[in-house]
């Protein structure tokens, strides 16, 4: 496949495709719970220390773990305890872990202890503000929190709980701000009075002024957003694109001046100084290898595409990225995990004539092939950049592709390509005329027991092996053109429905029915055949012998409908990976590694047989759809793995899979007493504060019936995030809690505990530190 790859290069660069290779390709995915979301119409996102997402809308503030949204929101504009106000403006987290949110009618600061919002600047109090609407909110880089109102800005003094001003602007109403990595203060205004540096805020009268150069001509345009890169200082500006400047240089060059893009409303910095940019159009990521921009936009009817009316982009500190929407919430694209794949999406160069991929295989120069649910075929030629195209015949040429499903791909050592169908029969492909000789039931004269080929393989004189789904077994002498069939009714076959069929590196033959798994030994004409013991506690659970694989160590695994299985030398099937979301497998690859890739019903795993440890992807990672086709899978040998389903072709290089090695922050989430929320805090409560800051939680003796919640903080398909959990004191190991987010305790006895919490990411990777809390139950 490395062949192959570097001839879709050469293609690309000879015929002037675009290639693509630094842009990230994101598919953005409505957030989990994001329905229940205060309001559709979001405004500002950010992220706290602990991990916990930020969404402000219309209609008040939100707080997501991965799992569940807390609402907060004020009914009264004149609320001690709450928003003045409902529209969020501006949102930040400072050095200190606060959470400010700047609403309409005021400022409002998160506190930890009481889980609520406090008022801090009101029509009130302005808490040394001249007012109470803001322009904009900031931290600086040594954590200062600072605001923005009219022409100054204003530092938060946490002693005094009041604002002093710092900087006065002599051009106005500052609109963004930057404090950059050299100290420089940058102001930008609205109005078209453009953007002025002070390289040392302290002495005013030292400045460089930025204005016509930003927007050429115009005049009419407003600095919305300030953001620094490594080198450059980025100005995003309301109706004239964006602007990046050389501060010391002193110059700037100008994107997206004209047209319907140009009217951008924010950038964004991620951790990894990547710059984001959002306007009317859709997110824009910069690259800088070509100086450009790479955009991801709305698409009607297309799934995995951005949602209409963007507000803005963020990227958390996993390097997710989000967009949020004017009515339409929040979506997310999860960082890639190294899955590729191929479509039917005409906008992509290689795309299939259909999604629905039964069958693939390479041939012997690297050539792609891929059969259809539907009929006929696709043949990727690398080096001459075409697609070959096969519809499916009516069934009344020699030379043509039969009807019915592409079921099996095959090559021989010879180099040929045999392809079995689901009515078509066989077909052998002749490469110089591009059309193919066919053996079919009732029109061939020799011609296969039955035209439904489910597998095709290889035995060491030469012959093939044809798994018919209806017609037992056929042995295919190619020289000769001659058929012979095993079937149930003369060879002991357990059943004429045929799945798959292998030979080992032994000689045997191994057939996998729809009732039961064959062997034929050389030179024998009867099967031996095993079927699931009900009365066993242990061994094979089900009779679909549906996928097979000998491994390079030379052991058979068999797919099932119930589960994979490992046959020992003894004969005795050991049952692997339980844990699978689906025991329905579908198809079985080995890695170079020796990792085992298993397809099911509802999602791919990959297995490591030694360690048995087991990771599972689905759709959120990047693959066309959860469920895939049966035997329709390939290793190349080299380093690419491909797996068919309903909705396209998966491929990848297993070494470059990424995995979320970053151990899971973790927070308790809630308590309940007798199944009732303690959600009320203060010295005459329960609890004297949020859970998460208590050294301990006294309980009374009538008290003893309560639930602990908790929560790992892992955006990335936390569905899968696990736990685990030690009461000491009172349990003696650990309990494997799966992905349960609560423990109970219905009957302690008076006396000391102390309840260890641990939680693994969507990976296995444990956040062993975990959480701790002392628990003292009263007599």
């Amino acid at each position: 496949m490395r062949r192959v790859l570097l001839s879709i290069l050469w293609v690309w660069l000879a015929i002037g495709l675009p290639l693509k290779a630094q842009s990230p390709e994101l598919f953005f995915f409505r957030l989990t719970g994001g329905n229940y979301l205060t309001s559709q119409y979001v405004t500002a996102m950010a992220q706290d220390q602990f991990g916990y997402l930020w969404i402000g809308t219309q209609d008040g503030m939100n707080r997501y773990d991965g799992h569940e949204i807390k609402t907060y929101r004020s009914l009264n504009r004149n609320l001690i305890d709450g928003f003045v106000g409902s529209l969020v403006e501006h949102l930040v987290v400072d050095g200190q872990n606060r959470v400010w949110a700047a609403t309409s009618h005021g400022l409002s600061l998160y506190n930890w202890v009481y889980d609520y919002f406090e008022v801090v600047v009101s029509l009130e109090d302005f808490r040394g503000l001249p007012g109470n609407y803001l322009t904009f909110l900031y931290v600086s880089p040594g954590g200062d929190f600072m605001v923005g109102y009219g022409d100054g800005i204003y530092r938060y003094n946490g002693e005094e709980e009041k604002f002093e001003l710092v900087f006065t602007s002599p051009l106005g109403t500052v609109s963004a701000f930057l404090i950059d990595q050299s100290g420089a203060w940058w102001l930008g205004h609205h109005g078209g009075q453009g953007i002025i540096c002070y390289p040392d805020p302290s002495d005013s009268t030292e400045f460089n002024y930025y204005q016509q150069e930003l927007t050429g001509e115009k005049a009419d345009y407003s600095v919305m957003a300030i953001q620094e890169t490594e080198a450059y200082v980025w100005v995003a500006l309301e109706n004239a694109g964006v602007a990046r400047i050389e501060p010391e240089q002193h110059k700037v060059k100008r994107y997206y001046e004209n047209g319907g893009e140009r009217y951008f409303f924010d950038l964004f910095t991620d951790f990894q100084g990547h710059l984001w940019t959002s306007d009317y159009s859709g997110v824009k990521l910069y690259m800088p290898e070509s100086d450009s921009f790479h955009g991801y936009y709305h698409q009607a009817n297309e799934l995995g595409t951005l949602a209409t009316g963007l507000n803005g982009v963020f990227v958390d500190n996993q390097g997710h990225v989000y967009s949020y929407h004017h009515g339409d919430g929040v979506l997310v694209a999860y960082h890639s995990r190294g899955f590729s794949g191929f479509s039917s999406h005409e906008r992509h160069y290689w795309h299939t004539a259909e999604p629905n991929v039964s069958a693939i295989h390479e041939d012997i120069e690297g050539n792609l092939w891929l059969g259809f649910f539907n009929g006929g075929l696709n043949i990727f030629m690398w080096k001459e950049g075409t697609t070959l195209h096969f519809p499916p015949g009516d069934g009344t040429k020699n030379t043509e592709m039969g009807p019915g499903s592409v079921l099996s791909l095959y090559r021989d050592s010879k180099g040929r390509m045999w392809i079995g169908s689901h009515t078509g029969g066989l077909h052998l492909y002749d490469a110089e005329k591009r059309e193919f000789e066919v053996w079919r039931e009732g029109f061939t004269i020799d011609a296969p027991s039955h035209n439904d080929i489910r597998s095709i393989v290889e035995d060491g004189k030469g012959n093939l092996w044809l798994g018919l789904h209806g017609g037992g077994v056929d042995l295919f002498d190619p020289e000769q053109k001659s058929f012979k069939n095993y079937n149930q009714r003369n060879n002991g076959l357990s059943t004429d429905w045929v799945f798959k069929v292998l030979v080992d590196h032994k000689g045997n033959l191994w057939v996998g029915t729809a009732h039961g798994l064959n062997l034929l030994k050389p030179g024998e004409e009867r099967f031996e055949v095993t079927l699931a013991d009900p009365e066993l506690k242990d061994g094979l659970k089900g009779n679909q012998f549906i996928t097979m694989l000998q491994d390079k160590r030379g052991r058979l695994w068999f797919g099932t409908n119930n589960g994979l299985y490992l046959r020992n030398e003894e004969g005795q099937f050991i049952r692997y990976a339980e844990e699978m979301a689906s025991q329905v497998i579908s198809s079985i690859e080995e890695d170079e590694d020796g990792s085992l890739w298993i397809a099911t019903l509802n999602g791919l795993y990959c297995l490591n047989t030694d360690t048995r440890i087991l990771r599972g992807f689905d759709e959120v990672d990047g693959l066309y759809s959860p469920g895939f086709n049966i035997n329709a899978s390939y290793y190349n040998g080299i380093d690419q793995l491909f797996f068919c389903s309903p909705q396209g072709v998966n491929n990848f290089n297993p070494k470059e899979i990424r995995y979320n090695l970053n151990p899971p922050p973790m927070r308790f989430s809630g308590l309940k007493v007798f199944n009732e929320t303690m959600d009320k805090y203060g010295e005459d409560q329960l609890l004297k504060g949020e859970l998460n800051s208590l050294e301990e939680l006294v309980l009374g003796y009538d008290q003893k019936f309560f639930s602990i919640e908790f929560v790992a903080l892992n955006f990335f398909n936390p569905s899968k995030n696990r736990y685990a959990c030690k009461l000491e004191g009172f349990d003696t190991d650990w309990i494997d809690l799966g992905n349960q987010r609560t423990v109970s305790y219905t009957n302690l006895y008076p006396g000391t505990y102390v309840l260890r919490v641990v939680a693994a990411n969507n990976d296995g990777i444990w956040n062993e530190e975990g959480l701790t809390l002392k628990i003292i139950i009263l007599s």
